[in-house]
């Protein structure tokens, strides 16, 4: 009888540290290396995307890390200000006019800096890619976005047959 307990208990154990191993059910959720996979998985797919030459891959990867480096130091910027405005929000009742004013340009600002990103980068490419190359790449990032969206939904959907689950509706606001 005691033997049958400790099996029991050492299955209980072994089963709730492995579930609890980061990856074991899933990529864990602060990966360092995802943002590379990701930018990786974006070359590779433009790759196909904008059916680059050799000449023309040689040209562009060394400008478009530059890009995606710029524009991840752009994301954290906006993530930390965020965080700031929402902090802001949490500790105050009101919000006065020019407070709003303040929050407001520093986001729109943010906007303004991405697309001035990526215009400068779009422009620098048509010294080796053709009009067409160029607008396929100009109109890549939303494509991927709203794929990548598809995606998620997919999964979400899986998720929910997996565990003989009826999909509930999602509440949006907007």
């Amino acid at each position: 009888m005691n033997k049958h307990k400790l099996t029991i208990l050492g299955i209980l154990l072994i089963s709730t540290l492995w579930a609890q191993m980061p990856g074991a059910i899933g990529p864990h959720p602060q990966e360092p290396d995802r943002p590379d996979r990701m930018g990786m998985m974006a070359m590779w797919r433009l790759t196909e995307e904008l059916k680059l030459t050799e000449d023309q891959g040689a040209r562009f990867f060394p400008d478009f890390r530059e890009y995606r480096e710029k524009q991840m130091a752009l994301e954290k910027e906006r993530r930390t200000l965020a965080e700031d405005l929402r902090t802001q929000i949490r500790d105050k009742d009101e919000l006065s006019d020019q407070d709003l004013q303040s929050a407001l340009d520093q986001w729109f600002g943010l906007e303004t800096r991405r697309m001035t990103i990526e215009k400068e980068f779009l422009t620098k490419t048509g010294s080796y890619l053709d009009n067409v190359q160029q607008l396929k790449l100009a109109m890549a990032r939303e494509r991927f976005k709203n794929e990548l969206r598809s995606q998620m939904k997919n999964r979400d959907r899986g998720r929910y047959e997996r565990w003989d689950r009826p999909r509930q509706p999602r509440n949006r606001a907007f």
